[in-house]
């Protein structure tokens, strides 16, 4: 174990609150010195990372990514700091379904179920130019080699309705379901991080205040601590075998943190190429048929237009409706 570094983790998601489409949850990782606190990170790589808006043309955008997207602005932005820091690691995915092998937790099943990956594919980058994309993967590399920092990393799950569904009935909770999906991240994270010091940052669950129960059941071999719990700030600590995981969970933590501002868009990234493959076999299925982006309302619109067409190609409901 390395313990002049330590890592620090940024949490995010995209499509909680949506009946149509995935829910994405993304972890970034970052090796930095001990003694480099996560609040530090923006100011520590501008001028190649600025907050939303770029300071400078070719600046990478690093923000809440509802600051960042907008179906008026395109994908761009996200897309650049997205495959930005994916290529840190030494692979550039062609297409969604090479970035869900690389990146992803979630089994490579879990793609093949829905027609709409089955049959087509999007090529990456989907939005700029390979040019650009290799340019923002090698001025990030050098502002965090210059910062002095170590590694990088990314990890996702794209959770289906099917297996959504699957999990909140297990469940009974929308926000335990995604606290599950949270913590299968966080014990990949333990399993492999090579450093004994792991600080973690996450947005609150569904306004939930209280975890130490849910981290102590997944942590089971370690003695998990809990420290200040309320609507503020909720925090814990993994202890075993001389490692050590701190884990705080806070609202707006992506105003906070550069890591979560980073898996916030990268969530937000893939979760709308999936949605650019939703709507693109749905609108060939159904002619005239409006795009969505699956949040209720318009998700109940386009459910009822669709749904002929579901019956038509012989498509469970459970593959497309998330029932919460």
């Amino acid at each position: 174990m390395d313990s002049s570094n330590k890592l620090l983790v940024g949490v995010d998601e995209a499509g909680y609150g949506p009946n149509l489409g995935p829910l994405v949850v993304v972890a970034v990782t970052l090796e930095v010195p001990s003694d480099v606190p996560s609040g530090d990170l923006w100011q520590r790589l501008v001028p190649a990372v600025s907050r939303f808006p770029a300071a400078m043309p070719e600046s990478l955008v690093v923000d809440d990514s509802k600051k960042v997207y907008g179906s008026d602005r395109g994908l761009d932005c996200l897309e650049r700091t997205a495959l930005a820091w994916m290529g840190l690691g030494g692979t550039s995915p062609k297409n969604l379904r090479e970035l869900w092998a690389t990146h992803c937790l979630t089994a490579l099943e879990d793609i093949d179920e829905s027609p709409w990956f089955a049959e087509r594919d999007v090529e990456i980058p989907h939005a700029i130019s390979p040019n650009m994309r290799d340019a923002d993967r090698e001025r990030l590399a050098a502002a965090l080699g210059a910062g002095g920092f170590g590694r990088t990393g990314m990890v996702c799950q794209i959770v289906m309705p099917r297996r959504f569904n699957a999990l909140i009935e297990r469940e009974e909770s929308k926000n335990v379901a995604l606290f599950q999906v949270n913590a299968e991240i966080l014990r990949h994270i333990w399993n492999h991080s090579s450093t004994n010091q792991i600080e973690v940052a996450l947005d609150k669950h569904g306004g939930r205040n209280f975890y130490w129960q849910l981290l102590q059941q997944e942590f089971h071999e370690t003695v998990v601590v809990r420290g200040r719990e309320g609507p503020k700030l909720s925090r814990y600590e993994v202890n075993g075998a001389g490692r050590r995981l701190q884990a705080t969970f806070a609202p707006r933590a992506d105003s906070e943190h550069l890591l979560v501002a980073a898996a916030s868009m990268i969530a937000k990234y893939v979760r709308e190429l999936c949605m650019h493959m939703f709507n693109n076999f749905w609108t060939r299925h159904v002619p005239g048929l409006k795009p969505t982006a699956g949040y209720p309302v318009d998700a109940e619109r386009f459910w009822k237009q669709i749904r002929p067409a579901v019956r038509r190609l012989g498509i469970p409901r459970e593959i497309v409706w998330r029932q919460r």
